[in-house]
């Protein structure tokens, strides 16, 4: 009652100012981030009505409290947030007509992903200010980073991220099998900075490159943010914290990633996959791409999903890995290494074109500016896993 008042003034004012309600899912970094920096990128291009006043809360884990303090300041830096805003949107959403006062962000359009490419064409609203650069450049050189030289962000997901959602650790992988690839990059002159806010254990890898990050004392939320933003590109196994990569158009190689069917599209041209491998329990056969297809792991987001159908999961291993980081790295200085298997390529999405679900899955495609759907737009597939496996995945 105390709160109708306001939401019977929005509906009489809303001909000359639409007040407008919206909700961030800021329990996880990923929608957060991405949804904050997508409607700011949107209001910038006018995608918004003019005449719209907007207000947001939060809700998510943690009774809402934001995965990210420092993109908690800069959201309230940007926008207007304030907590008793639910309310209002309760009332408006039991009175008819309340759906044009509501804002619906892109976690409710397309599980925040960025279907229409904004972020590749026209960049993140996001700058940081001197002060912030300060701080980020002192953390650099506290570590021995010099001022020309390039660092690799990498994140991985281990049992330790969500331990009470357990029907998602068939994306989880042990740290300890990028020992060889994180070394790999680090000969070839790069600085490779363990992510992750929370982890499994450290990342014991014999190289002054290579730092372990997460476990430092030095870590903060706002480093999170910082170093992804202006790293050369970022490795991951496909978790919240590389939608900073996405936002900042960085290169991204996701490795040890499941399902197939849950590729990543918005991306830069640059950004790649690389998939955990499937086996029959019973059998000992790998299942094929079309075997995926047929038996629905193709889509399989839950862990119970591969145990009911007796299928094993096969991490991938740190030679795989090393070969992974090393072709994607060249792919990124070498123009013409990312064109060797386009035969390969071309026959792993005539085979997804076998999908029934496939036209289905928008966040596959990319959609132009009259709204339809452009399935040419394709990520890549990592050529060494083609190379590896193409005999039988691609049978």
């Amino acid at each position: 009652m105390i709160v109708l008042p306001i939401v019977l003034l929005m509906r009489l004012i809303a001909s000359w100012k639409l007040i407008r309600i919206g909700c961030f899912f800021a329990g996880r970094i990923g929608h957060y981030a991405f949804d904050v920096e997508y409607y700011l990128l949107e209001r910038y291009l006018g995608l918004h009505p003019k005449n719209a006043v907007d207000f947001f809360y939060y809700r998510g884990l943690n009774n809402g409290k934001p995965a990210n303090d420092y993109y908690a300041e800069y959201t309230k830096r940007n926008l207007k947030v304030f907590d008793f805003i639910k309310y209002v949107q309760l009332v408006n959403s039991f009175i008819p007509g309340g759906e044009k006062h509501r804002v619906q962000l892109s976690v409710e359009r397309s599980r925040s992903r960025d279907l229409k490419h904004l972020f590749k064409k026209y960049g993140t609203r996001h700058i940081f200010n001197q002060e912030e650069n300060k701080i980020g450049l002192s953390y650099l050189n506290s570590i021995g980073v010099g001022k020309d030289e390039k660092w690799v962000c990498m994140i991985i997901r281990d049992s330790a991220y969500l331990p009470d959602y357990h029907y998602h650790n068939y994306r989880d992988s042990d740290i300890d099998t990028y020992n060889e690839a994180a070394k790999a990059l680090a000969e070839k002159g790069y600085w490779v900075i363990r992510m992750g806010k929370v982890v499994e254990k450290p990342f014991n890898v014999n190289h002054h490159r290579v730092i372990d990050y997460s476990t430092s004392p030095c870590r903060s939320d706002f480093l999170d943010i910082w170093l992804i933003a202006h790293c050369n590109f970022m490795i991951t196994t496909n978790t919240g914290l590389d939608t900073i990569a996405e936002i900042f158009n960085k290169p991204i190689l996701a490795v040890n990633h499941l399902p197939v069917g849950d590729l990543r599209i918005g991306l830069n041209d640059y950004s790649m996959e690389y998939f955990k491998i499937l086996k029959w329990k019973d059998t000992g056969k790998l299942l094929s791409l079309r075997d995926q297809i047929n038996c629905g792991a193709i889509s399989f987001c839950y862990s119970d999903k591969y145990e009911q159908l007796g299928i094993e999961i096969i991490n991938n291993t740190p030679s795989q890995l090393k070969d992974a980081f090393l072709d994607f790295e060249k792919n990124l200085v070498d123009s013409a290494n990312r064109t060797k298997n386009n035969i390969l390529i071309d026959k792993f999405w005539g085979i997804m074109e076998e999908w029934k679900d496939l036209s289905t899955i928008d966040r596959l495609f990319l959609v132009d500016q009259n709204g339809n759907i452009d399935g040419s737009c394709r990520i890549n597939i990592s050529s060494v896993f083609l190379e590896e496996h193409h005999e039988w995945f691609l049978e």
